[in-house]
């Protein structure tokens, strides 16, 4: 029972990191877009 509620929470985290890599990319594409309108 506890060691499935621990895979629980380190799925959580890994979702939640997957989360923020995923608005980072999106974040840095754009600013990519930004700079390639501003040119």
């Amino acid at each position: 029972m506890i060691l499935k509620i621990c895979i629980v929470i380190k799925n959580n985290e890994f979702l939640d990191f997957i989360n923020k890599s995923e608005k980072l990319l999106n974040l840095k594409k754009s600013i990519i877009s930004m700079d390639l309108i501003e040119k």
